[in-house]
């Protein structure tokens, strides 16, 4: 099976999809690369279009949940031997680089931010569910596949989604708009 078509394929999907879970380009666009990888020297087998798609989005899934555990261990990591730096630094963790290098990004339009925001705070498999059918339409058969899961547990869990989208983004802008009294 060829990385190129996969990528020609679904590329654009697995993008979105990986970039929704992981929120940093970077990240996603490696996580897209090993599921190509993973999904290129798998061994051949006959699959349908929409079993190729499921299979392959079942590897990017894995890969992106290997990821996000890679990076908690890291963050550990670095929390103890920051914890450590600082007690002996004078700098306490202070960065030369300053707030200029963390301000990437910064005229990113505030409603799609709000929404990002709100999609990720959803349960894991809301998320994922919500992604699949929404963002990336895949169908109600290959996200069941995927997340084994029922059809009608799809559905309700779509319905909490948007239920919850409505709620918080609802919540955010009328906050920001002053509509909320302290």
């Amino acid at each position: 099976m060829s990385a190129e078509r996969l990528l020609d394929e679904y590329g654009s999907a697995m993008y979105r999809f990986a970039t929704l879970r992981l929120g940093r380009d970077h990240a996603a666009e490696d996580v897209v690369q090993e599921a190509l990888l993973a999904a290129a020297t798998a061994p051949p087998c006959e699959r349908s279009k929409a079993q190729e798609r499921a299979w392959l989005f079942t590897i990017l899934r894995n890969k992106a949940v290997d990821h996000v555990r890679q990076e908690i261990r890291r963050r550990e990591a670095e929390s103890g031997a920051a914890v450590l730096a600082a007690l002996g630094s004078p700098a306490c963790g202070c960065h030369a680089e300053g707030p200029e290098g963390r301000l990437e990004g910064i005229e990113e339009d505030e409603k799609r931010r709000a929404l990002r925001k709100a999609i990720e705070e959803l349960p894991d498999l809301m998320r994922e569910a919500f992604c699949f059918r929404v963002l990336d339409e895949l169908s109600t058969d290959d996200i069941c596949k995927i997340l084994e899961i029922t059809p009608t547990n799809l559905w309700t869990l779509i319905h909490r989604a948007k239920r919850r989208l409505h709620v918080s983004l609802g919540e955010r802008f009328s906050a920001s708009a002053g509509g909320r009294e302290a």
